[in-house]
């Protein structure tokens, strides 16, 4: 074996391992599962922070052999890869530790902790797939993993959301599926490298399939239906990991496919990259509108997840390095966010039943440690400086007036002010707020408490250095794949 290849090997082997873990999970009770899938969430970590380090400054590309010729699994180390893995592997880790106390007492832990691993190693495949067919087998099985944590409490609902999710799934599975023959047809390759394939990338058939498919994970509209029904029903970890991650992967193949496949100068010189600007604009203005509508606490988060996911979306139809960067930033922003946000309201919902938003009038003396962390995600999703959630829309617009569209940066303030419409009356009540009742406060747990607020210290302190390492990485990502 080449040893360029060494790091490959470390993400490979990340994205396997929670897979093996399954197995031996049978073996365990519920209580103990849980904890091992926080060991095993820590050793996954570990391999992808080996494997970057390894692999700095430098692609790593590990090649299998065809076990569906002329097809074969690679995997790839690369900044965008890299920074997406990371992501991923540490927003896992802190939603495993939630799920301790989460799943404590439930009979059905151990499915939902099986399903959470295969989940994990899904997405993870997706960060490090080194060529469209990889990455198109690790999202499959990402997508039907993630089926069985949105129907795990069995409800009528439930059932009825998971088979709204898995009929979009099968969906978007078609699309990706035409799009990769259409691509593999025109350039006899399915490999991101050496890239920029251009024309031979599989023409409007490939670039419907890839938009459909991978937009019905990314919730971009009309494609998000499924979405606003699955975040209510779901447990709040399996809504942590569904909003803070998996729907990202959908943003994260677009990327792949658009700026390694098809390449920035035949979106332009096609147009195509306007649907997926205009699409963008309306996800971010819909989500957000429908938001403010919202009564239920998870359904409304929900549908600030499509919003959300239009800004990652829309900095990728900028076409600009700047734009790029704001896109990928919030990948590693709306994560933490998102993550924070599904946690909390989940937490307060396992404590005292509470779901509605104006429930929440007085919250913050109730559980003071999870309402802490809720306000500081959601100040930094309506924008307030310096937490993430401003670093990402300012590098968004400062991408737009390279891109000469000043019309984005009113969308961008528009949307900003409808976010604190649906977030600031949360955090006002919960603080200012009474409870209605002489409600005693609540022993706040540090399974529960300890992984939100780490998302919180997150979200302010990388927002305190503006040349913050995640910054740093997503611009290295993005220069990679611009070439400026």
């Amino acid at each position: 074996m080449d040893r360029t290849s060494l790091p490959a090997v470390f993400t490979c082997a990340a994205s396997f391992l929670p897979v093996l873990a399954v197995v031996f999970f049978r073996k365990l009770d519920p209580h103990r599962r849980a904890r091992a899938a926080v060991l095993v969430a820590a050793v996954t970590f570990t391999f992808v922070a080996i494997g970057g380090i390894l692999a700095w400054g430098r692609t790593s590309i590990l090649s299998l052999p065809m076990e569906m010729p002329p097809l074969g699994m690679s995997f790839v180390v690369d900044p965008l890869g890299l920074y997406f893995g990371l992501i991923v592997a540490g927003i896992w880790l802190l939603v495993s530790i939630y799920s301790v106390a989460y799943f404590e007492h439930d009979e059905r832990a151990g499915r939902f902790l099986s399903a959470s691993m295969l989940s994990f190693a899904g997405t993870l495949g997706v960060a490090f797939a080194g060529d469209m067919f990889t990455l198109f087998l690790f999202f499959e099985l990402m997508s039907l993993a993630a089926y069985v944590l949105i129907v795990h409490d069995q409800t009528q609902e439930a059932v009825a959301a998971g088979f709204k999710y898995l009929l979009m799934t099968i969906g978007g599975s078609l699309g990706i599926f035409f799009g990769l023959i259409a691509t593999f047809h025109a350039s006899g390759t399915l490999s991101f490298y050496p890239g920029h394939l251009g024309a031979s990338a599989g023409g409007v058939v490939a670039f419907v399939g890839y938009l459909i498919g991978f937009g019905i994970k990314a919730g971009l509209f009309p494609l998000h239906i499924w979405l606003p029904d699955a975040h209510p029903v779901a447990p709040s970890p399996a809504s942590a990991l569904l909003s803070g991650l998996m729907i990202k992967t959908g943003a994260f193949g677009l990327i792949r496919v658009f700026w390694q496949f098809f390449g920035r100068d035949y979106l332009a010189s096609t147009g195509w990259v306007g649907i997926l600007l205009v699409l963008s604009a309306i996800t971010i203005f819909l989500g957000s509108a429908v938001a403010i509508l919202q009564e239920d606490i998870k359904r409304r988060l929900a549908y600030s997840s499509v919003a959300q996911i239009g800004y990652v979306l829309l900095g990728v139809a900028l076409l600009n390095e700047r734009g790029l960067v704001g896109a990928l930033f919030h990948l590693f922003g709306h994560a933490l966010m998102k993550s924070a946000l599904f946690m909390s309201a989940g937490a307060v919902i396992h404590e005292t039943g509470r779901r509605k938003v104006s429930d929440y009038s007085g919250m913050g003396k109730i559980m003071p440690r999870t309402m802490a962390s809720f306000s500081v995600a959601a100040l930094s999703m309506v924008g307030i400086p310096p937490l993430v959630g401003f670093i990402s829309k300012w590098h968004l617009a400062w991408g737009a007036l390279d891109a000469s569209m000043p019309w984005v940066v009113v969308l961008l303030l528009i949307s900003s002010f409808m976010n604190g419409i649906y977030y600031l009356p949360i955090v006002i009540q919960a603080w200012f707020g009474q409870s209605g009742d002489d409600v005693a406060p609540v022993r706040e747990r540090p399974s529960f408490w300890v992984p939100v607020a780490l998302c919180a210290i997150g979200i302010f302190a990388v927002g305190l250095v503006f040349g913050n390492a995640p910054l740093a990485l997503a611009r290295i990502a993005a220069r990679a794949l611009t070439g400026e």
